[in-house]
């Protein structure tokens, strides 16, 4: 997509890079202070994931990797 865009590549891998480690650091302090709470950030991924599926299935598209 960055072709498609004009886009620089890296800026969009540092971007999902740092997120990635954001969200290590967030698992690894709700470990740390209350275990329990850990089940909130699965079921809001659960939520996220569930919203695009519904949306890519609601709009007929194709998934082009």
């Amino acid at each position: 997509m960055h072709r498609y865009t004009k886009s620089k590549q890296w800026i969009s891998l540092l971007g999902v890079g740092i997120c990635l480690v954001a969200l290590g650091m967030l698992i690894w302090f709700a470990l740390q202070t209350d275990p329990q709470t850990v089940w909130v950030l699965v079921f809001m991924i659960g939520v996220a994931i569930g919203i695009e599926v519904i949306y890519y299935l609601s709009n007929n598209r194709q998934l082009d990797l």
